[in-house]
C-alpha cells in the first residue's frame, strides 16, 4: 500500500477484502468550469459512470477526475443523456479496477449502501452511507421525456453523492446510480426560488470563488442562491437512485460495452 495517503490506507485496512475493489472503483468528479462536484464509479470495461448533471455545462477538458490514492486523472471523452441523467466518461488512462452490474434487481427492504464524496467532504477516500431499499419514484424530466424509474433509499444522500454506484448483495456489482436526495418542494415555492435566482436587478454583490475568479450577484440572486444551499443541505435521509435497467439501456444506446454479474 505504498504512495496510498493515509486516509485511504486506514479505510482498505477496516473493511474486508470484498469491499476493496468498491473502494478502488469510486472516484470523485470535479468540473474546473461549473465548481460541480459528485461521485462516480468505473465499470470492468474501463467506462467511468456518473450523473449529467454532475458534468451539465462541462466540456471532457473541465473535468477532473480523483482516484481514492489521490491521484488527478483527465477526461478526453463523454457520452450524456440529460433524459436519463446518466453520463459515461473515458479516461486518458484506464482504471486499475471496475464493477460489473448485477441484473437482477434489489428487493423491497433489503439494505443498500454507497461509497461517494458528499458535501464539502472531499476525500481522498470515499465515505459509505447505508440504507434500506424502500420503494420506487417514477421520474419524467420533461413531458417528452421518457419515465426512469428511481430506487426510493431511505438513506443519507447529500449532493456530492450524486453519480455513486449503488450496491446491494453483490459486493462489485452495482444496482444503480446514485442521483438525489429525495427533497419535495411545492410547483410555487420551485418558481419563486427561480424568481430569486434569475432576479438580476436591485443591490450589487461581488464575490470571489476558490479559483480566483470574480462573480456578481443581485441581492435577489444571493438569497435565491443561500436559500438554494440550505435546501440542498436539509437532511431529510431519503435519497434515489437511477435503476441498472436503465443504466443498461443507456450503455447499450450508446454502444459502451458491460459486464454483468
Amino acid at each position: 500500500m505504498t504512495n496510498i495517503p493515509t486516509a485511504t490506507n486506514w479505510l482498505l485496512t477496516s473493511i474486508g477484502s470484498a469491499e476493496q475493489p468498491l473502494i478502488r472503483s469510486t472516484y470523485m468528479v470535479v468540473s474546473k468550469k461549473t465548481s460541480r462536484k459528485g461521485t462516480a464509479f468505473s465499470l470492468t470495461t474501463g467506462f467511468l459512470v456518473t450523473n449529467e448533471h454532475v458534468i451539465r455545462d462541462s466540456a471532457a477538458r473541465d473535468l477532473v477526475v480523483i482516484a481514492s490514492t489521490g491521484q488527478h486523472l483527465g477526461v478526453k471523452r463523454m457520452v450524456v443523456d440529460a433524459d436519463l441523467d446518466l453520463a459515461a466518461l473515458e479516461l486518458t488512462q484506464q482504471p486499475r479496477e471496475g464493477l460489473r452490474i448485477q441484473t437482477a434487481p434489489p428487493s423491497i427492504g433489503e439494505r443498500v449502501h454507497t461509497w461517494g464524496y458528499p458535501l464539502a467532504y472531499n476525500g481522498p477516500s470515499p465515505i459509505l452511507s447505508v440504507g434500506y431499499l424502500a420503494g420506487f419514484n417514477p421520474v419524467q424530466r420533461t413531458e417528452s421525456s421518457p419515465i426512469v424509474r428511481h430506487y426510493v433509499v431511505n438513506g443519507a444522500f447529500n449532493p456530492g453523492n450524486s453519480g455513486g454506484p449503488l450496491i446491494a448483495a453483490i459486493e462489485d456489482a452495482v444496482v444503480g446510480v446514485v442521483v438525489s436526495k429525495h427533497a419535495p418542494i411545492s410547483e410555487w415555492h420551485l418558481s419563486a426560488l427561480e424568481a430569486l435566482k434569475n432576479q438580476k436587478s436591485g443591490f450589487q454583490y461581488t464575490a470571489t470563488d476558490s479559483a480566483g475568479d470574480k462573480h456578481t450577484f443581485s441581492e435577489g440572486q444571493l438569497v435565491g442562491d443561500l436559500l438554494q444551499y440550505f435546501r440542498e443541505i436539509t437532511q431529510v435521509v431519503i435519497g434515489e437512485a437511477i435503476a441498472a435497467d436503465d443504466l443498461i439501456n443507456f450503455l447499450d444506446a450508446n454502444v459502451l460495452p458491460w459486464v454483468a454479474a
